[in-house]
């Protein structure tokens, strides 16, 4: 199926097909001299930018300190997987991490009678 970036640039789906192998986009045909081109680009995260990638999605976003902590420890392990797998342990674990409700906490914020 057709990503959101796919949908926005070129529309409906009939257009931009994708297979197990690739995908294939169906374009106008183009004035006399003009040209299609076709570019790709590549690119890299940090430990840092992959970690505070993951906590901007698994949570609600990074804090500095979070981002120290977790270069503290991939400096020791050099993992991020094993540092986001940790985290994710962490957050499981009643002990370590109580249970809250985002409910109860504007419950109480927003209904000043109780």
């Amino acid at each position: 199926s057709t990503g959101p970036i796919a949908q926005t640039t070129f529309g409906s789906s009939k257009e931009f097909l994708c297979y197990d192998r690739g995908c294939q986009i169906h374009l106008p045909p183009l004035e006399s001299g003009a040209e299609y081109r076709v570019t790709s680009r590549t690119y890299t995260l940090s430990p840092r930018d992959q970690y505070s990638r993951f906590l901007e999605t698994a949570s609600f976003g990074a804090t500095a300190a979070e981002l120290d902590n977790f270069e503290a420890v991939t400096s020791v392990s050099g993992e991020t997987f094993d540092a986001i797998a940790n985290h994710v342990e962490l957050q499981m674990d009643e002990e370590q991490t109580p249970i809250t409700s985002h409910r109860e906490f504007w419950r109480k914020r927003a209904n000043p009678r109780q």
